[in-house]
């Protein structure tokens, strides 16, 4: 299973806080996925993708 979400918003900020991230990438390596993020979908390349994965 595979949920990507993508926004257009001011992206994460250099030197900001990563605990819901890396909350989710925990989660989903302990049930043999993954999970990480990067660009988003705004115009001037601005915002968030999120992508958690895991075996279905």
């Amino acid at each position: 299973m595979r949920l990507t979400v993508a926004d257009d918003g001011v992206g994460i900020t250099e030197g900001g806080r990563r605990s819901g991230l890396k909350n989710l990438k925990r989660r989903a390596e302990s049930l043999g996925g993954a999970s990480w993020y990067g660009p988003g979908i705004g115009d001037d390349g601005g915002g968030t993708t999120v992508v958690w994965q895991a075996p279905y």
